[in-house]
């Protein structure tokens, strides 16, 4: 909610063209980053791999990646640093991890997330924030990005 009334413009789209709720919450979802500090999850590399800069990561290794960074990679999605909910089929982003390592809760948290933005849009389509989004407060007591307060209005 903090990242559509920062881009009312994209809040707008959405109470326009509902059709663009699902793309628009896969856009969310790659560009909103869900830790404060990036992902706290080590891997350990299953092969040799060679990154762009020839440093290789041996098998073995363990790999701390950043996945904001992976999800804004404008080799994987044009214009990567940009929110937008008309991408055509929008590559797979590493918000919910991928592969055996995907989030368990992945489908849960995607039906919890649309239903109460179709209501949000539905019941508040005037919603909008009582403070710049800048002035918002971000919480300290989780290492999850979660607001302490978002005052809104509609």
């Amino acid at each position: 909610v903090w990242t559509l009334m920062a881009h009312r413009e994209l809040w707008q789209e959405l109470v326009d063209d509902r059709d663009l709720v699902p793309n628009g919450l896969e856009e969310l979802w790659r560009w909103i980053p869900s830790f404060r500090h990036g992902r706290p999850m080590i891997r350990w590399a299953t092969e040799d791999v060679e990154m762009s800069d020839g440093v290789v990561i041996p098998a073995g290794d363990p790999v701390l990646p950043e996945h904001q960074i992976a999800n804004r990679d404008e080799t994987v999605f044009e214009h990567g640093w940009e929110l937008d909910f008309h991408r055509c089929e929008p590559a797979p982003h590493l918000s919910l991890s991928w592969g055996p390592h995907r989030c368990l809760g992945a489908r849960l948290a995607h039906l919890e997330v649309e239903t109460t933005l179709r209501a949000l849009l539905t019941r508040f389509p005037g919603l909008e924030l009582t403070i710049a989004p800048e002035d918002v407060q971000w919480s300290r007591a989780t290492f999850l990005r979660s607001a302490s307060a978002l005052p809104i209005t509609w």
